[in-house]
């Protein structure tokens, strides 16, 4: 329930079937005040607007704007490197923002999981009450539950206090699955990336 991202979902309606043929000229004058209005979101899910750097905000900002600045050009004759929007992106992103509808989400049958479960939650989060993370405890009938703070954290936690969002996830894993999960550096999805991408980190690392 961040009005924040539901401002984005709201974003996926402006299509050509709603309001065609000027759904995609409605959408992509909205979609103009989407680097601005990152910017501040990210800003404002921190505790300290200082730990996102420039570097940071690039990175953030790359997946939806051209930000290629050594190809010069001009952006009013729309020939430059940057300043130029993926609208395919932004419209992905409305479209992934829409579907955390919060009555969707607190229909889910919660009582059905069993695998241990952890709520982490920045204490200085200003986009979500703490009740939220205790409604979770209650309906996750079935499993344990643990709920963790930060400290000096904001929405956006793991940006805050990495080290101690990384602590906390292998405390939590040692707890359930043992030390011995931590033994091999986890590298993606099998299933996806091909079993044999692991055989050659095997032997890397008996090297």
């Amino acid at each position: 329930p961040v009005a924040e991202i539901e401002s984005i979902a709201r974003w996926d309606l402006l299509d050509e079937k709603m309001f065609s043929p000027l759904g995609n000229k409605i959408f992509e004058l909205q979609a103009q005040q989407f680097p601005m209005l990152l910017g501040i979101l990210l800003r404002s899910m921190v505790y300290r607007h200082a730990n996102i750097t420039a570097r940071d905000m690039k990175a953030f900002r790359a997946p939806y704007e051209t930000i290629d600045y050594k190809n010069g050009g001009s952006l009013r004759e729309g020939t430059a490197g940057y300043g130029g929007l993926k609208y395919d992106s932004i419209k992905a992103l409305a479209r992934r923002a829409a579907t955390l509808d919060p009555k969707w989400m607190l229909d889910l049958p919660y009582e059905q999981i069993t695998a241990p479960c952890m709520g982490l939650w920045g204490k200085e989060d200003v986009f979500m009450d703490p009740v939220d993370l205790y409604r979770f405890k209650q309906d996750i009938k079935n499993a344990p539950v643990r709920l963790q703070t930060i400290s000096e954290a904001g929405h956006l936690a793991m940006v805050d206090k990495p080290h101690a969002v990384a602590d906390a996830i292998l405390d939590f894993i040692t707890e359930y699955r043992g030390i011995d999960a931590l033994a091999k550096p986890y590298m993606g999805f099998p299933e996806l990336l091909g079993s044999g991408h692991l055989d050659d980190f095997d032997g890397f690392w008996k090297q």
